[in-house]
């Protein structure tokens, strides 16, 4: 068989890899905050039947608007219930789409075909995606393929002359991402034609009819929904939140001192996040970097978009990895560029990078192997063979990593798929059973039970968006807040009514703290 074709198996049983990967025990955990408010968001909708505002318990809620959750709304009604499966199903398909995505704008820019699967692979098994994202039902990898696709569909476009249809795509897909996270997305779109234009020229292209229609365009659609809005609550109360959203992490709403230390760790925060294939960036150390990097004119506008976006978090405290995953893409196309690059020079850097990148492979299966001396691992059915199998399998990758020079990428990628294999079989399981928000979730279905439906919440006590949800799914209502205890028979209390109360039967809140349940007075 054939060097490629031998290549191409193992890029298949990579993939079939991906199905058990990014579905084994994905609803095990119960949500966490953020999953909570986009369910709670999206069920209040189906409940209410109203799909144009959101709220959370029965109040506006303006920090977001709706697109995710009618997408949430859609698996609901296919699922036929609100659940953490239902929530992050979604997830998993646009981590699917994305990756592929990734793959079809890159499949024509490399040396090797084969890089270019890679790039998208390299993105599936970054440590952020495999260990976390990709198992949440959060907004971020659905905005992030919006975004990427923007970023990479407007150049392709304007690339090949086809301005006009390059600028109706940028304004739409803006449209999209604004109706999945607000105000974000207008510096993803003023830094994508600084950028675009930078690289490519051609300034007096701005002024065409293309992007006249896609303004006019993308404005229509966003204006046919916040005209609806409007007949429920006046639009422009939405976006003094939207912009309050928008600036909270910025250096205005935090103190130098969080910003200065959030500048100086921040990119090591990003190396860690975004291991193993972040260790690319030593190839990146060279005098000639600028150079090399203008050399390809694809490749300097990767460049461009992801330092300019990049900067917006760098200078604001208070972010997450989630933020960025429209860059990663970016920054592993510069990386595999510059490996083409170096393996025609074989310095210093390529040859610190395979060390590296041996050591991690010979390293993973003895750390999995030491997971024997978990106190927790008892609490996995029949450990010892599962155990065995995952350690052997990794052991037999890692075998096969230091015999096979030119399989080693895409053998890399297949041991961390086995070890996110290994993580949904071991990790998630007992964090279903010992986290706090695993009491949190019984004790919110416990409360829902006992006092049923007919429980509201009193005043301005404050609600964890977890025990929300739960008690919504459970009661199958929604839960809102009441001052004046004319409408339950029942209320939930905060310690800041504490002393006005006697109180019958107490819960925790999940941030350390207790609610309590009186009976109407």
């Amino acid at each position: 068989m054939k060097r490629n074709e031998t290549y191409g198996w193992w890029v298949w049983l990579a993939i079939a890899l991906c199905i058990p990967a990014f579905v084994i025990n994905i609803d095990n955990v119960p949500f966490i905050g953020d999953e909570a408010i986009r369910a709670i968001v999206a069920y209040e909708m189906m409940l209410s039947g109203n799909y144009l505002v959101p709220k959370i318990n029965g109040e506006f809620y303006f920090s977001k608007p709706p697109l995710y959750n009618w997408v949430l709304i859609c698996f609901y009604r296919v699922f036929g219930v609100v659940s953490e499966l239902s929530s992050r199903i979604p997830t998993v398909i646009f981590t699917v789409l994305f990756t592929y995505v990734i793959y079809l704008f890159n499949k024509r820019r490399f040396i090797f075909k084969k890089h270019s699967v890679l790039l998208a692979l390299m993105f599936l098994t970054c440590g952020r995606m495999i260990f976390y994202d990709s198992f949440l039902g959060l907004i971020d990898i659905f905005f992030s393929m919006v975004t990427y696709t923007m970023i990479i569909g407007t150049y392709v476009l304007a690339s090949k002359d086809k301005w006009q249809q390059a600028y109706f795509l940028m304004c739409i897909l803006s449209a999209v991402g604004f109706m999945l996270k607000g105000l974000p997305t207008i510096h993803f779109f003023i830094f994508n034609i600084l950028c675009l234009h930078i690289t490519l020229g051609q300034w007096k292209k701005i002024m065409s009819w293309g992007m006249v229609a896609g303004f006019l365009t993308g404005g229509l659609l966003l204006g046919t929904y916040f005209f609806f809005y409007n007949n429920y609550i006046t639009a422009k109360d939405a976006m003094a939140p939207l912009l309050e959203e928008a600036a909270i992490r910025t250096v205005a709403k935090n103190e130098w001192s969080d910003v200065f230390k959030h500048i100086l760790t921040y990119p090591f925060e990003n190396i860690y996040h975004f291991l193993p294939w972040s260790i690319f960036g030593i190839l990146a150390i060279r005098k000639d970097i600028v150079a090399i990097l203008k050399s390809n004119k694809y490749i300097w506008y990767c460049t461009l978009s992801a330092l300019t976006n990049y900067m917006v978090y760098w200078t604001s405290a208070e972010v997450f990895p989630r933020y960025i995953l429209m860059l990663i893409p970016l920054i592993f196309t510069i990386w595999i560029f510059l490996y083409e690059f170096e393996v025609q020079d074989h310095h210093w850097r390529l040859k610190t990078l395979r060390i590296l990148f041996k050591g991690i492979a010979f390293t993973i299966p003895f750390v999995i192997a030491l997971g024997i001396f978990n106190s927790k691992i008892d609490l996995i059915a029949y450990w010892e063979i599962k155990m065995l199998i995952i350690v052997s399998i990794l052991a037999l990758v890692s075998y096969y990593y230091f015999v096979n020079q030119p399989l080693r990428p895409i053998l890399l990628v297949i041991m961390i798929l086995v070890l996110r294999i290994g993580f949904d079989i071991f990790v998630l399981p007992v964090r279903a059973m010992h986290r706090d928000s695993v009491i949190v979730k019984s004790e919110s279905i416990r409360i829902a039970k006992k006092y049923g439906p007919n429980i509201k919440i009193y005043g301005s006590s404050s609600m964890n968006r977890v025990n929300s949800i739960y008690m919504m799914m459970e009661n199958e209502a929604i839960l809102s807040h009441d001052s004046s205890m004319t409408l339950a028979p029942y209320y939930i209390i905060d310690s800041t009514y504490l002393e006005n109360f006697n109180t019958i039967d107490t819960f925790p809140n999940g941030e350390g703290a207790t609610m309590w349940v009186i009976e109407a007075q």
